[in-house]
């Protein structure tokens, strides 16, 4: 086949000159060069068919797009319409250029070597030069005209609106590969027709048209519009940052409608339709370029939908190696769209993992699929979402391989020092793709055992090699800060850090000093004091500015409108409140400890995600540690029953009174540590997500067998308490939650003396009960009494039902008396 291919192509070149010199150009003539072309197209291998363009014949490709650009100046300045024959030709030349332009996709892939770095940035300056010279001739007129097409190519009929698109998409794709496209003046005049035609009343018509007819077909007009033009826009904001004002005021004015969009083609069954597709993937391209512009809970449908989308088997069965299918862009565009958007965003990865329970195997299929087609970049990028999705969940053995792959990710992008990228996808996204898992016990004894100098030596070579103008490794470090303080509460990885070198925490607080993003000063606070290292003795031998106020709320932001409803119930009972994210500036924990010296109570919104949350989990830590007065809200979801859910809100509301406004015949150091848990409606999204009930805990917790008591311990991960109960049934777990319930340090302390000493008599390594370890076993206690109350029809706020139980107890006991 290649030696037909040679022989036309050689008949081409040697009979190019004659042909330049014709002023017209007849069927036959065309006919044999597309036949040409067709052969050109043939060839299934990228590498293959860019070796043709590149090295072969050169002289009968020029022909090529020359005779195009007699044709389109014949049709432009002397009114001729193309006939078929010409239609067809300019048809195929467009399908040339854009598969010329996607092949230069492949030459992004990451050398394993500098002597094969350098090797491939040659070869890819020459791709790049050749693709220039055939899409851009000597004095632009070719490109000039497509240009000048672009605001009048509604006048067209869709015949000719056909022919063109392939012309737009090869620049679009070859802007998208280029390197220099930020300083070429060609696609900054490109851009500027292209928002010539966003603004125009032919666009807003296509993207309004489905208000007007639910059973329209979109026809390649919109397809021009909707994928063309606003896929265009998308690309070259995503190229030159410069311009992306007009672009960011265009996406605000249309993003209602975007979203509208896709949901109707997600809904209506439009799956199968070319012109639907594109359309999609077009407007698609241009959001995932805006993501903090439409982070915003207005636009959450979108997230749903889009989520949707990559979980369909017919979108991603026609994944190919580059951009040659609407598919590949869509599922490419939006893995990476939700990975970013999913960062430090655990609420909204609860809620994608109630969409669709088959998740895991249909992102293994997509990934499978990737993988066949030698697409690697969706295949790591899949990967990568299925981690953050399993983070949240119970699926150890999945994660942690996961996990594995993405540290080898990881270190394959630091030996590529040119770029830190790994498959064209930058190595900040990997530490983007690990931050939720990083709160997971089994994931930080891994990284104790064997990742942690991984870390550590990253923040010291960012300093070291003077990297902070390197965008991907500078974010990449500030992403580990906060991965960093994930793992200071581990108490190995805390030993570990502990112990590196000098030159660690220098950098670290001279970052803590120099930055002004708050989340990173937020990160690097919350590690040295970790570490022991932050100075707050001045912070608590001073008298905290807390205007006043005598009860504090700490909270994640997720819960703000129950804080909300707490703060206004006890001003209306003449309390003064603040809560964690008032009055303080990003040095929060001296700010904390500060305002904490006059705190009498200091009021927890206990969550799922308060759990996880860093910020929470010092405060928790220092309030507990200090001895303060701590009462806990526990955040639940609300029941389908308004006059229920209302009923609970009160009761809680009287039960926090109670304990914040003890009786006067009442002893107050007797509730000091009291512990109060409080189920209360929730008008957003649930945060309990454990949806799975055993059968046994149906069963009366009081009814377990001693072997249901530890299966029970080791499904939720609870170590110490494990340990604790080894010989004890289900009284003794009542009995030990109610012992609980007091919440002190000495509390604590007494659970793992008498966990110390199992430890001890059983020869094995000591471990502790982890002040969070302590909150959950009563959480999870908690859950099973819900369960059997529920069915009993009694009272749901459990813990305020027998508040006094062991009030008048003065000794705590060990729980060997159990």
């Amino acid at each position: 086949m290649h030696t037909n291919l040679d022989q036309q192509l050689d008949t081409i070149e040697r009979n190019s000159i004659g042909w330049k010199s014709l002023t017209y150009y007849d069927r036959s003539l065309l006919q044999q060069l597309n036949t040409c072309l067709q052969s050109c197209l043939s060839v299934t291998s990228d590498n293959a068919f860019l070796n043709i363009v590149i090295n072969r014949r050169p002289q009968a490709f020029d022909m090529f797009e020359y005779i195009s650009l007699h044709l389109f100046k014949q049709w432009k300045h002397q009114n001729r319409s193309l006939i078929n024959e010409q239609l067809d030709y300019l048809t195929t030349v467009g399908r040339f250029n854009r598969r010329m332009t996607l092949t230069l996709q492949n030459d992004n892939d990451d050398p394993v070597s500098i002597e094969e770095d350098n090797e491939q940035k040659e070869n890819n300056l020459e791709h790049q030069k050749r693709v220039q010279e055939l899409l851009f001739n000597a004095d632009n007129e070719l490109f000039n005209i497509l240009m000048e097409i672009l605001p009048i190519i509604s006048e067209n009929e869709l015949d000719f609106i056909e022919m063109i698109l392939p012309w737009y998409e090869s620049y679009i794709f070859f802007e998208h590969s280029y390197i220099d496209a930020i300083l070429d003046e060609n696609f900054r005049y490109f851009n500027q027709q292209i928002i010539q035609c966003l603004k125009s009343n032919e666009y807003e018509r296509s993207l309004f048209v489905i208000d007007n007819n639910q059973s329209m077909v979109i026809t390649v007009r919109h397809r021009f519009y909707l994928c063309i033009c606003t896929m265009a826009m998308g690309t070259h904001v995503n190229c030159d940052d410069n311009e992306c004002e007009e672009a960011k005021n265009l996406l605000e004015l249309y993003l209602s409608r975007y979203n509208i969009f896709i949901h109707f083609f997600l809904n209506e069954n439009q799956i199968n339709s070319l012109n639907s597709l594109a359309c999609v993937t077009g407007i698609v391209t241009y959001l995932v370029n805006y993501t903090l512009i439409i982070d915003n809970d207005n636009n959450q449908q979108l997230l749903f939908d889009l989520f949707l989308i990559i979980l369909h088997e017919n979108f991603y069965k026609n994944i190919r190696l580059n951009w040659s299918t609407y598919e590949t862009i869509l599922i490419d565009s939006i893995i990476c769209y939700l990975i970013i958007y999913c960062f430090n965003n655990r609420l909204l990865i609860h809620q994608f993992l109630r969409l669709d329970d088959n998740y895991i195997k249909k992102l293994q299929n997509l990934i499978d699929i990737a993988q066949k087609y030698g697409n690697r970049r969706i295949a790591i990028m899949s990967q990568l979402f299925l981690l953050i999705l399993t983070s949240c969940t119970k699926n150890n053995d999945l994660s942690q391989t996961l996990f594995l792959q993405c540290i080898t990710y990881i270190q394959i992008s630091l030996e590529n020092i040119h770029s830190y990228h790994y498959n064209r996808i930058p190595m900040s996204m990997f530490f983007k793709s690990i931050i939720h898992i990083m709160k997971c016990e089994h994931i930080q004894e891994i990284i104790a055992k064997h990742y942690l100098n991984l870390f550590t030596n990253i923040i010291i070579l960012y300093e070291k090699n003077n990297l902070y103008e390197n965008i991907i490794y500078y974010e990449s470090t500030m992403i580990i800060l906060t991965i960093l303080w994930s793992l200071s509460f581990n108490e190995n990885c805390k030993t570990i850090l502990k112990e590196t070198d000098q030159d660690f925490f220098n950098i670290i607080l001279n970052i803590n000093t120099t930055t002004n993003e708050s989340s990173v000063k937020q990160a690097t606070c919350g590690l040295l004091y970790n570490l022991d290292i932050l100075d707050v003795s001045q912070s608590i031998s001073t008298t905290g500015d807390n205007f006043g106020k005598t009860i504090g709320i700490s909270y994640d932001p997720s819960d703000y409108e129950i804080v909300q409803m707490i703060e206004q119930e006890l001003n209306k009972n003449g309390h003064r409140v603040w809560t964690t994210y008032d009055h303080m500036n990003d040095h929060f924990i001296p700010s904390f400890i500060s305002i904490m010296n006059g705190t009498e109570y200091l009021i927890i919104c206990l969550s799922d995600i308060y759990r996880v949350n860093n910020r929470c989990r010092t405060e928790l830590l220092y309030a507990t540690a200090s001895g303060c007065r701590v009462l806990s809200w526990k955040v639940q979801a609300s029941t389908d029953n308004q006059e229920e859910n209302e009923q609970t809100r009160i009761r809680a509301i009287e039960t926090l009174l109670k304990r914040i406004t003890p009786n006067e015949n009442d002893n107050t150091q007797t509730i000091d540590t009291a512990h109060v848990n409080i189920n209360v409606e929730r008008r957003s999204t649930p945060t309990n997500f454990n949806r799975r009930r055993r059968t046994k805990e149906i069963m009366s917790l009081e009814n377990w067998t001693n072997k249901e008591v530890l299966t029970w311990c080791q499904g939720i991960d609870l170590p110490g308490f494990l340990k604790l109960l080894a010989n004890f049934d289900g009284q003794s777990v009542v009995k030990l939650y109610d012992f609980c319930k007091q919440n002190s340090t000495e509390t604590i302390a007494v659970l793992n003396n008498d966990l110390h000493n199992v430890c001890k008599q059983e020869n094995i390594s000591d471990i502790q009960i982890s002040v969070h370890e302590f909150i959950r076993f009563q959480l999870e206690v908690e859950k099973v009494l819900s369960t059997t109350n529920i069915l009993e029809n009694s009272s749901i706020s459990l813990a305020s039902s027998k508040p006094d139980r062991y009030k008048k107890r003065s000794k705590i006991r060990t729980c060997s008396i159990l």
